[in-house]
């Protein structure tokens, strides 16, 4: 088999390409089950919907939440999440969540956003993981919020009509 240049330039770059992708582009995501990543993906749009910015789903956070579970949560933490995630489809109506009404979807999580409940809240955790998912993305801090890589001089005192949106740090 005869190699010429472009060949082997274009194989060196999938190589060093591949390093660099998260194990959920090459599949199924590691820290969860196919079905799972995909309830999580429609919640997690559900609480930051598309409007006239990209949502929760195209900032990529599911991939984050994937990737949090994966390298920082200890199993057991791992499993309580995954648990609370699973917990969703117990409370649908319709077989599991994901054959649900969005009106029905949107009755569920109201169902379990409980702010008052003492302890753990998987709710809860999941919204602080999705915000902080979404406003860490490009998408998020460049789109959603204001973002200058370069800031200029510091204006203490401006109206919020001036800028329009709220500034990222």
């Amino acid at each position: 088999m005869k190699i010429n240049r472009r060949h082997m330039i274009m194989g060196a770059t999938a190589l060093a390409g591949g390093a660099f992708l998260p194990l959920g582009a090459f599949g199924q995501p590691p820290a969860m089950s196919k079905y799972e990543f995909e309830l999580l993906t429609e919640i997690v749009d559900m609480i930051i919907p598309t409007t006239d910015t990209p949502g929760a789903k195209a900032a990529g956070v599911p991939l984050y939440i994937d990737m949090m579970l994966d390298d920082w949560y200890s199993p057991p933490e791992r499993a309580r999440f995954l648990m609370g995630l699973n917990d969703v489809n117990l409370r649908s109506p319709c077989g599991d969540f994901l054959s649900c009404t969005p009106d029905k979807r949107a009755a569920i999580l109201r169902k379990i956003d409980d702010p008052e409940k003492e302890g753990y809240n998987f709710f809860r955790q999941l919204k602080e993981l999705t915000l902080r998912g979404y406003y860490t993305s490009e998408i998020g801090a460049t789109e959603e919020l204001r973002y200058e890589a370069i800031p200029g001089p510091y204006r203490g005192c401006i109206l919020f009509e001036d800028v329009g949106r709220t500034w990222a740090t």
